[in-house]
This record gives structure tokens, sequence and C-alpha cells, in this order.
């Protein structure tokens, strides 16, 4: 015990020592890793190991403290992987925020690069994670990171401006503000595929997701201002990304999620369960200007339950129940809305009443589909369909596609197991063309049967039959074919017919690597398809060889051929063309009878012969006017393709023209440029020269030399009353480049010019005994010269000099025109019957070509002047115009052949901007729109022109006048304002040369009569047209009917008050007219007539009566003059009445017209009676108070002549002679 008492101390010392050891070893590794992280020593060995002791590390520092602020880098470089930090700055306390606090934490870059890709190694014993709890607490006040960047292989990404905090405490993470300014990704463009071989299509199984995560997390506020998503040509943008959401182990809740896309913004908020069936709870919203999208999912794996609510500008439901616990998915859809509409490509598709219902699961489901859609291009489209389906397969039962004039039914089944095969057969009694095309009436009825097949890389078409047959434009169709097509485009057609009654196109033949095609078309009566087009004929043709350069050979003769105003008695043609050989061709085609809007062609032969690199053209034309010949022959090498025309000559009884040397010539394709060589030309009293021709869309230049020139080549353009003899000579050279004229030298005279004019058997010689033209122009400088004397027409003299083109361009000059007579040019034209006049003229030009400096003066005397295109008759008329300087005056006067005057004055400037203005006065000066329509109109107008804006202002005070039109022909009927017509040339409406306003007042007075389709009556009334600038043509007044009488429903009416009243556009009065029968041939004192009111586009018809009755005794008393009686009375008996009364106004009045011509008044048509006994009754005045009726019976052969004399107001006599004589004294009551 001593011993061991002994040994204590020694024990304890040792304890001490190792404590202490310990202790200070711990204080020396505590103040070395100190001095190590925060001494700047430290850090600099630190850097140092970590640069020599890991390997593909690099790490550079300003020299600060690392975790105290210190600026450093560090990259990391391996084969696969670069890792980059680049101004990378830590500040890390203990013991303030948290146990780990990081004051801030901010870099420039963080760069990864992966070089390849990676496999991501599989961990086979994955499972639920067990729950971390950090040691310590861990705080970040400040992380800010400028940028962020990832590089995979073609996908890249980056982040701008990240900006967060956050907190660890436990096993708990919580993010409480997260900023994200702008993100990137790019996705390499979507590669397109090579299809392969198909494989069994096969449902994966889905399970549910058990996930419980080791440290609970909590986002407070996480942003995102941009995301831009790049892949390809395809970029899309997300803004304004929203998240608030956390996870307790296996409970995710999502407060907020919310994004905008284009017009487009999105929210979502609910809670997930990550454990056992995966219970859900979401709610979603997508929303646009016009559109709200609100849908729920909840549920879990057992059952799964969408419900979709689409409201705003349209509506509509879905319902979707699922169990994503069996394999085979059953489920229940049902989509309903009434109305949809898709904006696809500027068209709008509108989709109504829309119901699809389906249910079963992916083996075996059923399915209805029934909507409506339309567009205003296409028709109401009804669509009906029901069938059956799987994972697999779909099988199309029944199919309707029905619009209000069509119907199409399809069934069918469709396969993708493997590959894709399908198989339809499609049925329709009545297809309208019409429909989608008005131009096209049809009715034809249609039956097809389709096949396809494909494996992913093969595919093949089969038509085994499709069948058309009916009626396209009253032309019968009856078309068949049966076809097999490929992937690789062969394609084998067993039958392809077309035929229209007798008229029928056959086509047979395969395609491979070959075309093996004939076919033959066989025309016997062509009216069936137009009723413009006859003839008969037959033509075959035939597709051979190679299918990229085919032999092509073909055979036609057709006679007696028409349509409209063309006309063929014969075409004759054979030929073949054969690619392969460089378009090698035999080509002759022989047409005789032509006719083309009265011009006849005798006969056309056309020959062609050889290839591209030489071949040669001749053409035969014979006609009664002209015979042309030609023989050419050329070639193309590369682009430059060269010709010579060896003969082309042109003759008739007056010209006999041809080439005297062939006619070499070259044109470039590629550069667009063309020569000719020098020849010349002989005919009949003609020869001319043509020196070498050159042009380009660059340059070029034209030589032409007149020998002597017989004008009778000019009758070839000329009317056929014209005769044009004599002969002209001279030359013509110009020069142009780059679109811009270099010179021109031209001159031409004649002495022995004269024209032969005939015109309704009168044979006119108009004679110029002098011709003399000359122009010479450069670059500088423009000379015209020229001199025209006639003996009948008058003389024309001018010397204009230009020069200094590029400066202000003086301009010298005299013009004079002398005893131009207008009598002897009437026979230029036949659309002139009176014309008369002489034009004198001396005048000087000074100045520049800006602004010109005239003086002298212009007359016109004697003028008269009459034709059917222009409504004025000018019997007399003086006009004068004086020159001076920079300004002009106008003076004149015209008569017409009613004593009636126009007179004319004005004045023009244009030293400096031009200017005009001139005034018209007239005393009852006659224009006449037709024969039948004339006014006489006294004018007072005054027209300014200044600043470039016209200003018409003034009075038309219209005297007199007649309005008498021709009756409209039977039946006739007005175009309807919404009637389409294909093909029609569209109008432009054409803006005005200047802008200008208009203040003008027309008056009307009583003498103006009108007598047109039914109304006779006066017109008297004001006004008032104003328009401003570009602001449409308003008229405001009123135009009165006074003393008028109209005829409507086959009865003469007396028009009570008639006003047309303008209060707007000038094309939309507004009527109010009140007409009433004539009170003298209307019975028991009774007033009925007719009120029009509205505006002229849609009018308002009111039958009236006074006293007020019903409509039918209304329009009794309107159509027969007195009231129904019991015989009458049943509607059917007034609608009789009605057509018969409006049938006798489309026959513009013929029975009335006879009745007036012999003697009886008030003509009407009526009928009396009803069902068997309805008759058919003509009736009207012999002389006041004596009605002479004629009636017969519709459906029987008796007739009645009845005559009623009114003794006093309600004491009648009445005599019948028929089927049963009468005599009757009648007396009418009232009973009120």
């Amino acid at each position: 015990m001593n011993d061991k008492v002994k040994h204590t101390p020694s024990l304890t010392k040792r304890v001490l020592r190792v404590v202490r050891n310990a202790f200070w070893a711990f204080l020396v590794l505590l103040i070395g890793v100190v001095a190590l992280l925060f001494s700047g020593i430290g850090n600099q060995a630190l850097v140092y190991g970590v640069n020599h002791l890991i390997p593909n590390v690099t790490v550079t520092t300003d020299g600060r403290p690392l975790l105290r602020g210190g600026i450093f880098n560090v990259d990391y470089v391996t084969s696969e992987v670069t890792l980059q930090f680049k101004n990378m700055m830590l500040d890390v306390r203990f013991l303030t925020c948290a146990d780990l606090c990081f004051e801030a934490l901010e870099a420039e870059l963080v760069a990864v690069t992966i070089q390849t890709n990676s496999q991501a190694a599989q961990n086979a014993n994955a499972g639920p994670l067990e729950a971390i709890t950090l040691p310590l607490s861990i705080s970040a006040k400040s992380i800010a990171l400028q940028q962020f960047t990832f590089s995979q292989g073609d996908i890249h990404a980056s982040i701008d401006d990240f900006s967060s905090r956050f907190s660890i405490y436990d096993s708990d993470i919580n993010v409480l503000k997260t900023a994200v300014q702008k993100v990137t990704i790019t996705l390499p463009p979507q590669k397109d595929e090579q299809p392969k071989p198909s494989e069994p299509l096969l449902l994966p199984e889905i399970s549910p997701v058990t996930f419980v995560t080791p440290l609970n997390w909590q986002i407070d506020d996480l942003t995102i201002e941009r995301v831009e998503l790049n892949r390809g040509q395809l970029i899309e943008h997300f803004e304004h990304i929203k998240l608030k959401a956390q996870q307790q182990a296996d409970q995710i809740s999502i407060s907020q999620l919310s994004l905008a896309h284009e017009e487009l913004s999105a929210s979502l908020q609910g809670n997930i369960v990550l454990s056992e069936n995966n219970p859900i709870s979401l709610l979603v919203n997508l929303e646009t200007d016009q559109h709200q999208l609100s849908s729920e999912l909840n549920g879990d794996f057992s059952e799964l339950r969408l419900n979709s609510v689409l409201s705003g500008l349209y509506s509509a439901k879905l319902e979707f129940l699922t169990s994503l616990e069996n394999k085979q998915l059953p489920f229940t859809l049902s989509v309903e809305s009434e109305h949809l509409e898709i904006e696809k490509q500027a068209q709008k598709i509108i989709v109504d009443d829309i119901e699809i219902k389906a249910n079963g699961d992916l083996t075996s489901f059923k399915y209805q589909l029934n909507t409506a859609l339309h567009n205003n291009q296409l028709p109401a489209l009804r669509i009906e369909s029901e069938g059956e389906g799987s994972f697999t397969q779909l099988n199309i039962q029944h199919l309707l596609l029905s619009s209000p004039a069509s119907n199409l039914s399809l069934t069918g089944t469709v396969d993708w197991q493997q590959g894709i095969d399908a198989s339809f057969t499609l049925l329709s009694d009545k297809i309208s063309i019409e429909e989608f095309e008005p131009s096209i009436a049809s009715d034809v009825s249609l039956k097809a049967a389709l096949q396809f097949v494909s494996d992913g890389q093969n595919w093949r078409l089969n038509v085994p039959e499709l069948a058309v047959a009916g009626q396209i434009n009253n032309a019968p169709l009856d078309a068949n074919l049966v076809l097999a097509l490929d992937d690789k485009l062969h394609a084998e057609i067993s039958e392809f017919t077309i035929a229209s009654a007798q008229n029928v196109l056959n086509l047979s033949g395969k395609i491979d690597q070959q075309w093996h095609i004939k076919g033959d078309l066989n025309l016997v009566d062509p009216e069936t398809i137009d009723s413009r087009l006859s003839g008969q004929g037959n033509a075959d043709f035939t597709i051979t060889g190679e299918v990229k350069t085919p032999l092509l050979g073909w055979s036609m003769a057709l006679k007696r051929l028409s349509l409209k105003n063309y006309r063929i008695d014969e075409i004759v043609s054979n030929g073949n063309l054969d690619v392969a050989k460089n378009y090698l061709a035999n080509i002759s085609l022989e047409a005789a009878g032509i006719n083309i809007d009265e011009q006849a062609i005798n006969l056309i032969q056309l020959d062609v012969n050889g290839d591209l690199q030489s071949h040669s053209l001749k053409l035969n034309l014979i006609s009664d006017t002209l015979n042309v010949s030609a023989n050419s022959q050329g070639g193309l090498t590369q682009h430059q393709y060269k010709g010579q025309i060896n003969q082309l000559a042109f003759k008739n009884d007056k010209i006999n023209l041809s080439n005297q040397q062939a006619i070499n010539f070259d044109y470039d394709v590629s550069q667009a440029s063309a020569t000719v060589d020098q020849h010349c030309w002989l005919g009949t009293n003609t020869s001319f020269c043509l020196d070498a021709l050159s042009a380009s869309t660059e340059q070029g230049n034209i030589a032409l030399n007149l020998t002597h020139l017989d004008l009778s080549v000019l009758s070839l353009v000329m009317p056929k009353t014209i005769s044009p003899h004599g002969e002209l000579k001279g030359h013509f050279n110009a020069k142009w480049q780059q679109g811009k004229l270099l010179a021109i030298d031209s001159e031409f005279h004649s002495n022995t010019i004269h024209f032969d004019i005939n015109e309704s058997f009168i044979k006119t010689d108009v004679p110029i005994e002098q011709l003399f033209f000359k122009l010479q122009a450069n670059e500088e400088a423009i000379a015209l010269d020229t001199d025209i004397q006639s003996s009948v027409l008058g003389n024309i003299i001018g010397d204009i000099d230009i020069s200094e083109l590029t400066g202000t361009r003086p301009l010298t000059g005299r013009l004079a025109l002398q005893s131009l007579s207008f009598a002897n040019l009437k026979g230029f034209s036949q659309q002139i019957d009176k014309l008369n006049g002489e034009l004198n003229a001396n005048v000087t030009l000074s100045g520049t070509a800006f602004s010109p400096q005239i003086q002298g003066e212009l007359t016109l005397s004697d003028l008269a002047f009459l034709a059917p295109w222009t409504p004025l008759f000018i019997e007399q008329g003086d006009l004068s115009i004086a020159f001076n300087d920079h300004s002009a005056t106008l003076t004149g006067k015209l008569a017409d052949n009613n004593q009636g005057t126009l007179a004319l004055q004005g004045n023009a400037d244009w030293q400096n901007e031009p200017a005009l203005n001139a005034q018209i006065n007239g005393d009852s000066f006659k224009i006449a729109l037709e024969p039948n329509v004339w006014f006489a109109l006294s004018p007072d107008i005054s027209i300014d022109y200044a600043d470039q804006f016209a200003d018409v202002k003034g009075k038309v005070h219209v005297v007199d006048g007649r309005v008498k039109v021709k009756e409209l022909p039977e039946g006739a009927v007005s175009v309807s304002d919404d009637e389409l017509i294909v093909d029609a040339p569209k109008q432009q409406k054409k803006s005005a040369p200047v802008a200008y306003s208009v203040d003008l007042a027309i008056l009307i007075d009583d003498k103006v009569r009108i007598d047109s389709f039914g109304l006779r009556s006066k017109l008297k009334g004001d006004v008032l047209f104003k328009q401003v600038d570009n602001s449409p043509l308003i008229a405001s007044g009123e135009i009165a009917l006074l003393e008028g009488e109209y005829r409507a429903f086959g009865q003469e009416l007396l028009i009570e008050t008639g006003q047309l009243i303008f209060n707007g556009a000038v094309d939309k009065p507004l009527l109010n007219v009140r007409a009433i029968r004539n009170p003298d041939l209307t019975e028991d004192g009774v007033t009925a007539g007719v009120k029009l009111t509205g505006s002229v586009e849609e009018p308002r018809l009111d039958v009236f009566s006074d006293p007020n009755m019903d409509q039918a005794m209304a329009l009794s008393y309107l159509l027969s003059g007195r009231a129904l009686s019991e015989s009458n009375s049943a509607s059917d008996g007034m609608l009789t009445q009605l057509l018969l009364a409006r049938g006798l106004a489309r026959g513009e009045g013929s029975i009335s017209k006879i009745g007036e011509a012999i003697g009886i008044d008030d003509v009407s048509l009526s009928s009396r009676g009803s069902g068997e006994d309805t008759k058919v009754e003509i009736s009207g005045y012999v002389a006041p108070g004596i009605q002479v009726r004629y009636s017969i019976g519709i459906f029987d052969s008796m007739s009645e002549v009845a005559v009623r004399y009114q003794l006093l107001p309600r004491l009648y006599i009445e005599a019948i002679s028929g089927l049963n004589d009468s005599l009757d004294i009648l007396y009418k009551f009232d009973w009120d």
C-alpha cells in the first residue's frame, strides 16, 4: 500500500503533463489554423500549398486575408471539366449572425464548362434519405454573383446579376430573398432524325414518387426578371417569374409560382405529398387580355381529377378523371364549348357547339365528337364522329362532315402499334364546290377507298377506288382513279379517266426509274362541258424515258373549235420532245380557218426542229390582210444564244416587205443583252437599213436609215377607213447608257403624203404637201425643228432650242399654227358627228425650261362640235389665249343649238408656283347626256388654283330639263350590291391629282320634268354640295316632286308629297313620298295610297288609307278602288291579286297601255273569289262612274262580263253576262 501511495504523485504528474502537452498542441494547432486562414502570410502559405499539392488547381490572390474581404481567383481545369471563379470575395464571421456567418460572398464570374458528356453513376441502392442535422448554424447576409455560365457541348446557360440571402439552422434552410436579373439558356436546334423501323409501343409504368428531403427548405421570395430560351431559330421569352414555396419532409407547399410569356400570364399554387399515393391539390391560372383558363388538379394515384374552365371572350369546360394505379389508365373525358374563335394566318375560324366525350382506358375506349365550324371564306361545316380505340389503334366508326349543300362521310381504322397502317372509306352523295368557289356551280358525288402503310422508313399509298360523278357548271362529269404510290414516288396508274358525256380523257401507266405513261383525248361534243365551246377531234400522247429526262410524244387533230369570239376550223399537230438529248424537238403545227375577234387568219404553219444548241424554225401565216413568212435558225450554248433570220417577209395587196440579207443576232441570257447585225429591208417603193444594234440593261444604240419608206405600211396599224399614201425618207440614231439617253439624231422629210378617208361612202383626200421633222439631242442640248404644211389642214411650224441641260436650261424658239382647220379632221374618227373650226397660233419662247416665257396669241374660231360620247353640242364657239411672258389670259364664248351661251374667262401665272383662276358663266346652255336626257344650265362658277390647291365654288341654275329614260327590258332585275363577279378587274380608287375643295349650289327650276319608270313629275329644289380636303362630298338640301304621278301596283298614283332630302353622303338621300290612288276612281270616298320613307338604300313602303282600316282592305282600295267582298276576302285571294298586280308592273304596264289606247282609264288587274272559284279580273272606267269588268276562272274556263253604273254615291246598277245573266241594283251600307 505504501508503494502505491508512493507512486501516485508521479502518475498525476504524468497525466497533467499529457493534458498540458495536448492543450498546448491544440492551442498551437488552433493558432496555426487561424494564422493560416486569417493572416496574410498564412493565406500565402495556404495558396502555395493548394497550387503545388492539388493537381489542376490554380489560386491567385491580392495578398489580403481570404476570409476577410480578400480578392482571389480559382481555376480548376481537367480534360472533362473547367471550373473558374473570378474576383471572388469572402467575409466570414463567427458567432455574429450565426455560428458561421457570411457577411459577404461575392464573385464577378463563376464559369463551369464540361468538355464531354460524362455518364452519371447510377445508384442501385438508392433509397430514402435520412434527415441531416448540421452541428452549427450558418447564415449568409449577402451573396452577389455578377455572372454564372455553364456550357456542355451545344448546351449553354448563363445567369446575370444574382443576389440572395439565406440561413441554415439544424435541418432547416431558409432562403430569405433571391433576385436574378436574367437567365439565358441555349439548346441545340432540333435535329431531323432519320426514321427508324417501328417497334411495338409499350405503355410506360407509372409509380408513386417517394422523396423525403434530408433538409427542410423554404423560399420566401425568388424573383427572376427575364428568362430567354433559344433553340435554333426559335426564341422564347419568360418574364417576371416569382416563387414562394417550402418543403417539410415529404410535404411540398407552393404559395406562389407566377410568370409572364408574351400576352400570357400564368400562376400556380397548391400542395404535393411525395409519399403514399402522392395526394395532390394544384390550382393553375392562365390569363390573357381576353381569356382566362382556370384548372384544378386534385386527387392521388388512385383517383386523379382535372377540371378546367375557360372564361372571358369565349367559354369552355373540360373534365378529366383517371387512375394512375391502373396500368391501363382508365379515364373519362368531357369537353364542352358553345363558341371558340381560332386565328391562323390572318384567318379567323369560328368553332361552335363543341362536345367531346370519351371513356374507357388505354386498351379500349369509346369517343364521340360533335361540333360546327366556319369562317368568312368557307361555308358552315358540321362535324359528327364516333368510334373506339386503344393505345395503339383507332377505329373511326362514323365521321360526317356536312355543310348546307354538301356532305362527306368517312369510316376507317388507324393502327400505329408497329408503324402506321391506315385504311379509309369516303362517301358523299352531294358535294357543292360553289360553297367554296362561287364561280363553280357543282353537284357531284364521291366514293373513295384509301390505304396507307408506313414502317417509319418507307411508306405506300394505295387508292383502289376513287370515283367522282355529277355536274360542274352544268357539265356532266365522271372521273375514276386507281393509283398506287410509294415513298420513292414510284407510281402505278391503273386507271385515270375524266369523262364529260362522250368527251373522254384517259391516262394509264407506271412511273419507276422511267416513265411508262400513255394517254388519249376524245372530243365529241364539248358543248356539254361549256355551251360556248364546240369542236371535235382526238389526241394521244406518251411519256417515256428516264424520270428526270423524259421523252414526250403527241399527235393531235381537232376540227371546228370555237369559244366565244375565237374559232379554228382545223388544227393538226405532231411532235416529240426528248429532254435527255438536250431538248431535241421535232414539232409541226398547222391551223386553218382562224378567227379572233373578227380578225381572220386563213392558215398558220409552224415547224420546229433541232435541240437547244442547234435548231430551226419555219413559219407561214396567210390571211386576207397580211401574209407573213419566216425562216430562222439558232442555238443556245451556255448562256449565249446565236441566231439568224434567213427570211422574214410581210406581204398584202399594198405592201411587199422583206429582209435583203440574213439577220444575225445574239442574246446573252445572263447579262440580258442583245445585238443585231446591220441589215436592210426592201419592199414596194420602200427601202431602209438598220445599222448594227446593241441593247442591254446598261447601254445600247440603234441606227435606222430610211432610203424611202412607202407609207402604205402604216395601214397595218391604222383604221380600215384611212389609207395612207406617200413616201418618207430620213434617219434615226439613238444611244443610251444605264437608263440615260446620251444622244439622238433624227430627221424625216417628205412632200408626197396624203390620206384617203372613206367614211360612210364619202371619200376625203387630206394631203400634206410638205413634212419636215428634225430632232437632235445630247447630254447638253436639245434642238427641235418641224415644218408641216397642208392645203387642207393648215401649217405647223416649230423651232425650239434648249441648251445647258445640266444647268439652267435656257429656252428659245417659235411655234406657229397657221389656219389649222378642224373640218377635215372629222374623217379620222367615226365617233364625231360634227367638227369645225380654225386654230391659229403665233408664239415665241424664251426664258428657261423651268420657267418659260411665252409671247403671242392662240385663237380658236368658228368652233362647232358634236359627238355621241360627249354631252356638249357646240354650235358656235370662239376661244382666245393671250400669252405675256409668265402669264396667260383666256377668253371665250360658246353657244349651243338652242340659243344657250357659255362664257369663259381666266388667268394663269407660272412665274413662281403655278396659279390659275377661271370664271364660267352661262345662260341656258344645254347639255345632253342622252337624246331624252338633257338640261339647260346657267352656271356661275369660279375656279381658283394656288399653292397646289384648287377651290371650286359658285352655283349652277338648272332652268329647264327633261329626263325620259327608255323602258327597261321585261323582267329586268338590278344586280345585288353583294353580288360577287369572279375574275372581275379590280378597280383601284384613283386619287385626285391635286387637293381641292368644293362649295357648289344646284338650283332646280320647276320647268325640269321627269318621265321615267312610271314617274311623271316636275322637279324643284336646291342642293348644296360641299367638300373640303380629303373629306367625302357632302350634300344638303331638298328636291321636290310637283304635280307628280307614279304608276305602281298597276295603278296611277297621284303624288301628294314628294321629297328627296339630302343631308350627308350624295348617294344616300332620304325619301319622303306620299302617293294616293285617284279619288275619282275610288269608291266610298276612301283615300288609299302608299308611303315611301327611309333611305334610297333601304326604303320602306307602307300602304295606308283614310279612314284607317286593316292592310288587306287598304290594299284592296289601292289595287281595285273598292272594298273586299266576301268572295275575295281570303288571304290567298288577296295574295293572288297582289301577285297579278306585281306581274302587271313587271310587264311594264302593257295591259294598262292597251286600255288607255282604247279609251279605258284606270285599268287594273285583280282577283276575285277563293279556292277553286278564284278568277282573274281586269277592270277599268270607260267614263266617270261607269266601270267595265271582265273575269275568267283560273281553274275553269268560265268567263264573265259586268258593267256597273254609279247612280248615287252608294247606289249602283250592275249588269252581268256569263253563265248566269243578271241585272242587280246595289246599295252600300256602312255599319258602325
